[in-house]
């Protein structure tokens, strides 16, 4: 996906929220997501849900790298939380 196509389904008030890290707005959340097209390309994304919204769990290696909730809403993306914390992932995922 380009950084066009990702804007395009970011609500324009979109809010990324990863640990104390709180990112606002369209271009500046697909400005952020840009810093980690390096590990996607050796990642495993597993889809599931995360409090009863879309999300997915991003391997590295087999280990769990990180994951993220979608909250959507008319259509776009409004918030995507991220868990990286190592103590965190590993009370969320197996």
């Amino acid at each position: 996906m380009t950084w066009r196509g990702l804007v395009a389904v970011l609500h324009p008030d979109v809010l990324l929220r990863a640990g104390a890290l709180e990112v606002i707005g369209g271009r500046n959340v697909a400005g952020r997501a840009s810093l980690f097209r390096g590990y996607a390309a050796r990642a495993e994304i597993e889809f599931v849900l995360v409090g009863g919204e879309i999300g997915f769990v991003t391997r590295i290696g087999g280990e769990p790298f990180s994951i993220m909730a979608f909250t959507v809403r008319d259509g776009l993306i409004a918030a995507i939380h991220v868990i990286q914390d190592r103590q965190q992932l590993a009370s969320v995922v197996p």
